[in-house]
């Protein structure tokens, strides 16, 4: 029999960076072992490895009143069970088949999304099923209020179906060790959504001082507070332009931020909409500017503990790095001496630590970033995995 690896995600791999570089991983330590990646479709991943598709989750589901009353009743199964889940369970099935007539096991399975595990669990036989937990998925906010008691069944009913887990830093499985007494840490991998090193050099420092967000906005990421920040930058001592290539899955919440930073822009304030990129474009595309903000607020405990891709992004594109108070992002912004955050989570804690920089310090911040993404990296984390999946 020879080994292959199975990865599966409810989203497509080319918006989904985590997934994507868990997969470059693989390829990289297994040059030789197939590679099955079953996702909604694009794929960007290399001809080499077997991509098959299913439907994306629809999301008109968590518009229904029918939602709410399978929560208020804890009637779970319409909600796990969805019409797409249960194509992948069948075409996993077949795939199985094809691959057990093919003398071909599964090494490893890797769950992308904690919300796969159950129709894995009740309808496929696979084996060896390693479990992504990026977030602390039963503290999740949302503005459909579902999700704390939707994972904290998946949690309680099927997280001891993984036979191993990953997880994005040691605060968030410490909090599943701590509310799931069946997960195992000796079980667990702290895989940290590094890009593979870019090896770039910091761009020269100028005036004004290029601050970029990019990414995700969100109500419950009071990401209001970028546009807040900008208001106030011309009172810095310092001269300060804030780029920002976000997107967002709220069109109105967008469109109205959108709306106000463009007014900001005609009346002087040093703010700019970009154009964004994907994943794949955003180091280089970063690369010319001077520090990478992180703007969470502490209203969640996945906030708190984040530890975000674009932290590692910044990094690979040798920006220093200003923050609110995560408490991951901090201790290795301390570590690195690559940047410094806020006393709290305010956008004037955020002024307050922008007007206390100079320019010797913003320029050693990248230089400092440059040094820290060698060891930031996947290479790095290539040896751990290895040794992780080594008694599979």
């Amino acid at each position: 029999m020879h080994p292959a690896f199975l990865l599966l995600a409810e989203n497509p791999l080319s918006v989904s960076p985590r997934a994507y570089r868990l997969s470059l991983a693989l390829l990289a330590l297994y040059p030789h072992t197939p590679l099955f990646v079953l996702s909604p479709p694009p794929c960007p991943l290399s001809p080499s490895v077997t991509f098959l598709s299913f439907p994306p989750l629809d999301k008109s589901l968590l518009k229904t009143q029918k939602i709410t009353d399978c929560i208020a009743k804890k009637h779970f199964s319409p909600l796990l069970f969805t019409p797409n889940r249960l194509e992948l369970a069948r075409q996993l099935n077949q795939l199985e088949a094809r691959l057990e007539r093919q003398k071909i096991y599964l090494k490893a399975v890797f769950v992308q999304d904690l919300a796969l595990l159950p129709t894995l669990v009740e309808h496929t036989r696979l084996q060896n099923l390693i479990v992504d937990l990026r977030e602390f998925y039963p503290a999740l906010v949302n503005p459909q209020h579902f999700s704390a008691p939707l994972f904290h069944h998946i949690c309680t009913h099927y997280l001891s179906y993984a036979h191993k887990s990953l997880s994005v830093n040691a605060s968030i499985a410490k909090l599943y060790a701590q509310n799931y007494p069946h997960f195992n840490p000796a079980h667990n991998l702290i895989w940290h959504s590094t890009p593979f090193y870019a090896n770039l050099r910091p761009s020269p420092l100028s005036s004004p001082i290029r601050l970029l967000y990019h990414g995700l906005i969100a109500k419950e990421r009071d990401s209001h507070n970028l546009l807040d920040l900008a208001q106030n930058l011309k009172d810095l001592p310092l001269p300060y332009h804030l780029s920002l290539m976000v997107l967002s899955k709220h069109p109105t919440f967008f469109q109205d931020f959108k709306a106000r930073a463009t007014r900001m822009q005609a009346q002087g304030v040093p703010i700019k909409l970009l154009k964004p990129v994907g994943f794949l474009e955003i180091i280089t595309t970063s690369q010319p500017f001077d520090l990478g903000l992180l703007s969470l607020p502490n209203n969640s405990l996945n906030h708190l503990y984040a530890l975000p891709n674009k932290f590692f992004e910044y990094i690979q594109s040798a920006l220093g790095v200003i923050s609110t108070p995560l408490m991951e992002v901090k201790s290795l912004l301390e570590a690195h001496q690559m940047g410094i955050t806020s006393l709290d989570f305010s956008h004037a804690s955020l002024l307050e630590t922008l007007a206390g920089l100079n320019m010797d310090q913003i320029r050693h911040y990248k230089q400092q970033a440059s040094q820290a993404a060698k060891v930031l990296c996947m290479q790095a984390q290539l040896p751990k995995l290895a040794r992780f999946l080594g008694d599979l």
